[in-house]
C-alpha cells in the first residue's frame, strides 16, 4: 500500500465490495485493504463512493452468473453514475 499513489487519484470514484460480516466476504482481494486505500485517495470526499454488497456472493460483482445480487450492484452504480457524474440515464 502506498498512500503517496492513492492520494495523487483524484477522479470521482465508485468502490464497490462483496463483504457480508468477517467470516463472509471477498476472500480474492483484502475488504481491509481495499477500505484503507479508500480514505487514502485524494478524490474529495463528495465525490467518492464505497458500497458493501452483503448478498453477492461473490468477487465479481457485477456478473449475471455469479452474483446473487445483480439488481444491487446496478442501483448502487446507476446511482452513483446519476448523482456523482450528473449523468441522466437514457431510457
Amino acid at each position: 500500500m502506498n498512500p503517496k499513489t492513492f492520494e495523487k487519484v483524484t477522479q470521482p470514484v465508485f468502490m464497490g465490495y462483496f463483504y457480508k460480516n468477517d467470516s463472509i466476504q471477498d476472500k480474492v482481494v483484502s475488504v481491509p485493504a481495499m477500505l484503507q486505500m479508500f480514505e487514502q485517495l485524494g478524490t474529495p470526499s463528495a465525490k467518492k463512493r464505497k458500497v458493501a454488497f452483503p448478498n453477492v456472493g461473490d468477487h465479481v460483482l457485477a456478473s449475471s452468473i455469479t452474483s446473487k445480487d445483480l439488481e444491487s450492484v446496478r442501483e448502487a452504480t446507476y446511482g452513483f453514475m446519476e448523482d456523482i457524474l450528473g449523468l441522466e440515464p437514457k431510457i
